[in-house]
């Protein structure tokens, strides 16, 4: 009616070395990579999205949806030659879309045209790997003069 001495030593051996992961990312801050990206319409890099480290939280446990937020770093984005690095927060209209808003923390403030700090996502996916203990976020931004620019950053899942 139970498990045995051996049993219950087996089974807490097991548990022991299993690694536990996470379902989903955690609310909580966890850095990681964000990968370089492009956008060309007029021969020049009209948007850019500097490889480097990147550091993202959400507010939400397992998926997003409306009115869910997710904040986001980048170590170097332009727009129109604007400079949007810095943290961005996601706001979600749908689970896989919603509106982008780059702080602008630079002294004085550049007169950024409104339609380039507030912008739209879409594409929006999370996957966890729990092989490399990575999670990988994807999305697109759509910018006034770049319609779209991929976003690809890997964090880490392990804490």
């Amino acid at each position: 009616m139970g498990l045995s001495l051996p049993g219950m030593i087996g089974a807490a051996f097991v548990a022991s070395i299993t690694p536990l992961y996470a379902q989903s990312a955690p609310t909580s801050l966890i850095a990681g990579e964000m990968r370089q990206a492009t956008c060309s319409l007029t021969g020049r890099a009209d948007s850019y999205i500097g490889r480097g480290f990147s550091t993202f939280q959400r507010n939400f446990a397992v998926a997003p949806a409306s009115t869910t937020k997710a904040v986001m770093s980048f170590p170097t984005i332009y727009d129109q030659g604007y400079d949007l690095s810095g943290q961005a927060v996601l706001n979600f209209t749908s689970a896989t879309a919603g509106s982008i808003r780059f702080k602008q923390t630079q002294i004085p403030p550049p007169a950024v045209p409104l339609n380039v700090t507030i912008t739209n996502f879409a594409n929006y996916a999370e996957t966890l790997n729990p092989a490399t203990q990575t999670y990988t976020i994807d999305f697109q931004i759509s910018f006034p003069d770049c319609p779209v620019i991929t976003v690809h950053a890997v964090y880490d899942s392990a804490f």
